[in-house]
């Protein structure tokens, strides 16, 4: 047994960023691109699998932790805890514990690693980021080269993407990790970052997804805002660049979209080009810049319509809610229309309301309310480690893209208890800022007593 224990205990970090590995590329490859869903059930079994293999070595290691009740992997565990409860008591049970098994991997294992090994889990976001790029710069090259898009979304295009809404959040995202890692020093990594940005706002404009660019402003403001308050020598840089990219964004959004899409015409068309040039100088990008303005009101009346149903299911089952797998059938029944939803109700916390009820959704919430205590307690320590310390930038865009999903749940209903590329970012993105709330104390102290100017992150609560 001794043997066994000793080789779990030298394994079972290995085996967490596996899993940590698979579940964040996964994640992108499978609910971001197009046509690889049909890949989605066998790696999430597989990860179903490795999730297990991983609690059992953790059961057999069976480490002491004092101040585990003081960490945020307490309330994580409360959460999931709940959701059991919510599986247990509702339909539809093995659907729902293949979600909580997914959620348990987001907030037990992403979140963990994020604060633990925070410089392994960047290395894997700076490796995701690059992936990223190259299906952008990819999908806008086909775009613009072949007459038409990969996915059928009318004048909306996604490139390679699984559609606008989703292409256009998996940009701001990478547009948020390239905005964390502009602090290299190596001159090529942050030419390669500034192209990056360009070139995710290019496909955002292209996209033409309200949610995404809502998200992107709300980070880039929020970026600035935390920057300014808290590093007050890094304010002004910190200003200049949310300036230079909203200009960037609006030569795009007004100017560079609108006149490829008219040099594509020239090119492919040259006969009509030819005969109507003056009819194509003033309607230059109205296939992408022009959406037609009854689908745009009935798009906004059928989100309106899944607010109100949903609504009513919620109220239906308040305590408990319904289960994720019963979600779609409980807001049908509340439809004022006839058109039915398979999906979710375009709002995160309206949709967890109903289908893990109040106590679900009190459980999640509060995760992120210690956060926020544990902020508040240690906000001087956190202000002197940020001022001294050159991992400033890190702590800036992870509680600045924390927010930002926040604002994206809002709109959209994937930031939690599902498989998607967001979930997954929101899980990493907690755990970044937890990396700093819950490590700093020990920086405090360092910073204090030695003056130090560059100090590492020791995290005191795991």
């Amino acid at each position: 047994m001794k043997k066994v224990k000793f080789i779990c205990e030298q394994y079972v970090d290995m085996l967490g960023i596996l899993i940590a590995v698979l579940t964040v590329f996964s994640s992108f490859f499978i609910t971001g691109l197009f046509g690889m869903g049909k890949y989605g059930t066998l790696i999430n079994y597989t990860l179903c699998g490795l999730f297990f293999v991983y609690i059992g070595m953790l059961l057999i290691i069976r480490k002491k932790n004092s101040c585990f009740y003081k960490s945020v992997e307490f309330y994580i565990c409360l959460f999931l805890f709940f959701y059991l409860l919510t599986i247990g008591l509702n339909t539809g049970k093995i659907q729902n514990l293949k979600i909580f098994i997914l959620t348990a991997i987001q907030w037990g294992i992403l979140f963990h690693y994020m604060k633990a090994k925070r410089i392994t889990m960047e290395k894997i976001l700076y490796c995701l980021n690059i992936i990223i790029f190259i299906v952008t710069f990819i999908g806008i090259v086909y775009c613009f080269l072949f007459n038409h898009p990969v996915s059928n979304f009318a004048e909306r295009h996604c490139g390679f993407y699984e559609n606008p809404n989703t292409g256009a959040i998996i940009c701001a995202i990478s547009i948020a990790i390239s905005m964390m890692f502009l602090s290299f020093k190596n001159i090529w990594n942050r030419v390669f970052l500034i192209i990056n940005i360009v070139f995710q706002l290019m496909m955002i404009r292209l996209c033409l997804s309200r949610a995404g660019v809502i998200m992107l402003i709300a980070f880039l403001i929020l970026y600035a805002l935390i920057v300014a308050c808290y590093h007050k020598k890094k304010a002004i840089t910190a200003i200049r660049n949310l300036i230079v990219v909203a200009v960037v964004f609006l030569f795009i959004y007004n100017v560079v979209s609108p006149k490829l899409y008219h040099l594509r015409d020239l090119i492919l068309y040259q006969p009509s080009a030819v005969l109507n040039v003056l009819q194509k100088e003033e309607t230059a990008g109205s296939n992408v810049s022009k959406r037609d303005e009854k689908k745009a009101t009935d798009s906004d009346n059928h989100r309106m319509n899944l607010l109100i149903s949903g609504s009513k299911a919620f109220l239906h089952n308040p305590i408990i809610g319904v289960g994720q797998a019963n979600l779609p059938k409980a807001v049908n029944e509340q439809m004022l229309l006839q058109d039915l939803e398979t999906g979710g109700v375009h709002n995160a916390y309206l949709q967890m309301l109903i289908s893990n009820g109040t106590i679900g959704f009190v459980s999640y919430a509060a995760i992120y309310v210690v956060l926020l205590i544990l902020f508040i307690k240690k906000r001087k320590t956190i202000t002197l480690a940020m001022i001294q310390d050159k991992n400033y930038n890190y702590f800036c865009g992870f509680t600045a893209l924390t927010l930002s999903l926040f604002v994206y749940g809002l709109l959209e209903s994937v930031i939690v208890l599902s498989s998607s590329f967001p979930a997954v970012i929101m899980a990493i993105s907690a755990g970044g800022v937890a990396s700093f709330i819950e490590g700093n104390e020990s920086v405090g102290k360092e910073l204090s007593t030695n003056g130090k100017e560059t100090v590492e992150y020791h995290h005191t609560c795991i």
